[in-house]
């Protein structure tokens, strides 16, 4: 570090003129001081300081770049015509607010990235016919009305894209934009800049002060790549930018810590991955800010490879976990962060279709030796995740994902801590249940986000976990192994309705035997009919005394026996009230496993892909359990699992 700020200091103290002579790493990593003199080299640095150019030449002549000029070429001879006049998005409430921003949003952004894609076209080709399509594109821009869909107040996520795009041609296309154009274009993103610059920096409700907001982190990245570019000597953008830097960094990132955890749900994940890679590599080349160094970015990979390994179909816990996997952002983001999980998960993950733009803007790495799968359990202390799988580098792997998280049940996450979601063999066997149809859909408040949705535990008739609420946490409060065993305990009582005296859930993994105990231990100061939920495509039917068997639609079992606990009443149906808006989900079936009134239930659940396990038996003890199983043994002792071959 001492050798990095020494260097640093001899950058910063010499004049800039090129950004490839700026300082490189991270800007709260040196002082204020030295942090102003960081801004002004930025403000004095030469135009275009983020023009990329094709990192082997002979991508031009590749498929991928003549499909992708061949199309933006086509979209950009189309209209880019805004809304006619002023918008009143901004007056609306509740369900017609969202659904109208959801509109402009739909109809708006694949507007502009046309011209996002058209500027990356002209960048490395230069052709006359592609000038003319972009200053044709940058003249409808120009004429979208300031207090239409693309002002801030109304639609922030076209706000800043707008604002964005402009930016960007202003910067790659800086000695050809005559002097009066280049005014016009900044006096069009100006007030859209300046306002995602009040709403960052409010000391009440910005940034600093509500950290848990995906849309102004988001925003707070756009502004910060949207600056470095139009930073001037002395003008708003480099005024302010010493804050907006600071602030940025110093948000990546509020959904997780340096384990790269994202709790907000790996869909998310996947989209805020996308948008960032974009922002970023604008930000290092005109700044030599490297947000992909931080902690957070180096191990965001990680969560990609445990909760979508290579071959899911699906994605891991809150809004979207029932939609597919973006292939296309795990490689875009290893050619940027090209550790070894981030090589082994795009070398054994297809590139599915999707914005090639950041893949034809970033360079595959070198080929190495294959980089060897992860080990196969990971948990993800900062946000609550723990993974199971039975081999990381098998598809026809076994993969169980607990969560037990402090975030609680806010934004894209849902009311269902001590859930899990199970897979095998490339198919969902315990799903969470319904459709993101739209965020603050009726189905989205009365169905998708509630605990009886999940593969979790509800009492009298489906009251669950408090929903939309950050003290509505779990916690993990123990990750261990032993006795053939791998294992994780959760703590939800936090997560219920007052009342609720204890929930821990502890899920053990027998490898050898591919199996998984599920304990429960409940208890609340009156009684109630507890509820153990799970999720499948076809309903559970009795299979033998405390055994139940369901199948996928194309033959695969999965086993559940009760090991220990009160007798049960299972009951079930396939209705999830409200029905969703939008889209469509897989039809599944909600089995409930009710007990009788009692304010205390501990279950023992042996959870048996393809129902092979021959024997498990839980045999009492003096505070607990002894759970044998092939060669296996774990003890349940008061609140936690401990190796059954030590005690």
């Amino acid at each position: 570090m001492k050798h990095y700020l020494a260097g640093l200091m001899v950058l910063l103290s010499v004049a800039v003129a090129d950004a490839a002579t700026l300082p490189k790493g991270l800007f709260n990593q040196v002082g204020e001081a030295q942090q102003r003199t960081w801004v002004q080299a930025i403000a004095a640095a030469d135009h275009p300081r983020s023009r990329p150019s094709p990192t082997d030449p002979s991508v031009l002549q590749g498929k991928a770049w003549q499909a992708f000029a061949e199309r933006t070429r086509r979209d950009l001879g189309g209209a880019l015509q805004g809304p006619a006049g002023t918008s009143d998005i901004k007056r609306l409430k509740g369900d017609a607010r969202l659904n109208a921003m959801l509109d402009a949003n739909q109809r708006y952004l694949p507007l502009l990235d046309r011209l996002r894609d058209g500027l990356l076209l002209r960048a490395y080709e230069g052709n006359p016919q592609d000038k003319a399509l972009v200053e044709r594109a940058v003249d409808q821009l120009l004429g979208w009305p300031a207090d239409g869909v693309s002002q801030f107040a109304q639609q922030d996520q076209v706000a800043r894209q707008y604002a964005l795009v402009l930016s960007v041609y202003l910067d790659w296309f800086h000695a050809d934009i005559p002097a009066t154009r280049r005014e016009a274009v900044r006096a069009a993103i100006e007030p859209r800049r300046r306002d995602i610059e009040a709403d960052m920096l409010n000391e009440r409700t910005g940034l600093a002060a509500v950290p848990r907001n995906s849309h102004g982190w988001t925003n707070a990245a756009y502004l910060a790549a949207m600056s470095v570019l139009l930073a001037e000597p002395g003008n708003a953008a480099a005024r302010s930018l010493p804050r907006v830097l600071a602030t940025y960094e110093r948000s990546i990132s509020p959904w997780g810590g340096d384990d790269g955890g994202y709790a907000n749900g790996t869909m998310y994940l996947y989209s805020q991955l996308g948008t960032v890679m974009e922002l970023w590599d604008l930000v290092k080349s005109a700044s030599g800010i490297d947000y992909y160094s931080t902690p957070w970015a180096q191990h965001a990979g990680d969560m990609l490879a445990y909760f979508t390994p290579p071959g899911s179909r699906f994605n891991g816990f809150g809004d979207g976990s029932e939609k597919g996997v973006a292939g296309y952002i795990v490689h875009a983001w290893a050619n940027r962060v090209s550790n070894p999980v981030n090589l082994w998960l795009a070398r054994n993950t297809v590139k599915s279709r999707g914005d090639q733009y950041l893949l034809l803007t970033s360079a595959e790495p070198s080929p190495a030796a294959a980089p060897k799968a992860p080990p196969p359990t990971k948990r993800f202390e900062s946000i609550g995740w723990a993974a199971f799988h039975s081999d990381l580098q098998d598809r026809d792997r076994t993969s169980l994902y607990f969560k037990s998280s402090g975030y609680g049940s806010y934004n894209h996450s849902h009311a269902d801590q001590n859930a899990f979601i199970l897979d095998h063999r490339g198919r969902r066997l315990l799903w969470d249940s319904g459709v993101y149809d739209v965020y603050g859909s009726p189905h989205w408040r009365g169905w998708y986000k509630q605990t009886k949705a999940h593969n979790a535990i509800t009492y009298d008739d489906g009251v669950g976990q408090r929903v939309e609420d950050q003290t509505a946490t779990g916690r993990i409060v123990q990750w261990g192994s032993g006795g053939g065993f791998d294992w994780v305990v959760g703590d939800a009582t936090a997560a219920y309705p007052k009342g609720m005296e204890q929930a821990l859930r502890g899920v053990a993994y027998h490898r050898a035997s591919n199996g998984f105990v599920v304990w429960d231990r409940l208890q609340a100061g009156s009684p109630h009919r507890w509820e153990w939920r799970l999720h499948s495509v076809r309903p559970f039917r009795p299979d033998g005394e405390r055994r139940w068997r369901t199948e996928t639609e194309d033959g695969i079992a999965l086993c559940v026996r009760q090991l220990a606990g009160p007798d049960l009443t299972l009951k079930g149906s396939d209705d999830m009230r409200p029905a969703p808006g939008r889209g469509q989900s897989q039809r599944l079936w909600h089995s409930v496993w009710s007990s009788a009134p009692a304010e205390r239930l501990q279950l023992l659940m042996y959870v048996d892909p393809e129902c092979r396990t021959e024997s498990v038996t839980a045999t009492p003890t003096t505070n607990g359990w002894s759970i044998k199983t092939g060669d296996g043994e774990l003890r349940i002792r008061a609140d936690r699992f401990e190796d059954g071959s030590k005690t």
